[in-house]
């Protein structure tokens, strides 16, 4: 099995946006895969988590439980981000 290749969730982000934007303007627009359209939709999840976190932190106002959220959902999109890019690889 080959090593898991540790990324930022924040580059994770940025690759999915990245392919999104492909698949909406390239030269050939198509609708995203049901796969993609998945691990689009945790991205999206981990993204709003995340700016409540930082709402949260910056009023002084983050729980236990908005960090542990925020960590879930950080860890699932990253989960489905790493079996998403590992099947679709090109060699």
């Amino acid at each position: 099995m080959p090593a898991k290749v540790e990324i930022e969730a924040d580059e994770a982000v940025q690759d999915v946006l990245n392919a999104w934007g492909a698949i909406i303007t390239g030269p050939k627009p198509h609708a995203m895969t049901a796969e993609f359209s998945t691990l689009f939709a945790k991205m999206q999840v981990y993204r709003m988590a995340k700016r409540s976190d930082e709402a949260h932190r910056h009023y002084n106002l983050l729980t236990k439980e908005h960090a542990a959220q925020k960590q879930r959902t950080k860890n699932e999109f990253l989960d489905a981000y790493h079996a998403f890019y590992t099947k679709h690889r090109q060699p």
